[in-house]
């Protein structure tokens, strides 16, 4: 294991099936990960929410979603999140 290196792709994969499979997600894209030390790993991720959430309710999913990972995955101590929702038109830049 070397510092800043991606953490284990199964532990990865782990994450991104927990997260696809809840149930206010709409999307995910592959998460990002880093090594910081041995027993500490940052988590980057960038997440579509289902259409009809408001504010309130993506930050408490984020907050419920945040201490989901932290528990099953204890060696993820930073999570960084993007988050975004479905909307009626989607404008592409």
């Amino acid at each position: 294991m070397l510092i800043g290196e991606s953490a284990d792709i199964i532990l990865v994969e782990k994450v991104e099936t927990l997260i696809k499979n809840d149930e206010d997600v709409h999307a995910v894209k592959t998460p990002l990960t880093m090594q910081l030390s041995p027993e500490e790993i940052l988590l980057v991720l960038n997440l579509e929410f289902k259409k009809g959430m408001n504010g309130e309710q993506i930050v408490d999913s984020i907050h419920r979603l945040e201490g989901l990972i932290k528990e099953k995955f204890p060696e993820i101590k930073q999570i960084y999140l993007e988050a975004g929702t479905l909307s009626e038109k989607r404008v592409d830049n």
